[in-house]
Parts: structure tokens; sequence; C-alpha cells
């Protein structure tokens, strides 16, 4: 039941349904895939380790044919 739940709630909300703004950052890595300018956005002072990983599979989630909700979740 709870693998149910989780699978619903993956299906079910929103990906931006969170209080941080990672995902203009990740959003930003995706476009150019460079690091952008400490004060481009309010999150862009982190270390960049997780937001090219998260670029890169954005990216290949896409290439794959997965469509843009899904490729964000």
């Amino acid at each position: 039941m709870g693998i149910f739940f989780r699978i619903f709630l993956f299906y079910m909300n929103p990906p931006n349904n969170s209080h941080d703004n990672h995902m203009e950052v990740i959003h930003l890595y995706a476009e150019k895939f460079e690091r952008p300018g400490l004060f481009d956005c309010f999150e862009c002072y982190q270390p960049p380790a997780y937001y090219y990983i998260a670029a890169t599979v954005y990216r290949l989630s896409k290439s794959v044919g997965l469509s843009e909700m899904s490729s964000w979740k």
C-alpha cells in the first residue's frame, strides 16, 4: 500500500510543489549547461554538483521522450 501511495503522490503532485527555488537554478543549468552568476537567482550561490546532475537527468529524460511535466518530476 505504501508503494502505491508513493506512486500516487508522485503522479498527482506538481513538480513545483516545494518552498525553495532550486527548480529555477536547474532550469538555468539545463539551458546553457554552465554555472549561472551568483546573483542571477536566489539559490545560485549553492554548490554546483547537485545542479549539474539534476540538469543532466532533466536533459536525458527529455531526450528519451518524457513529457515536460514528467521530466521536471
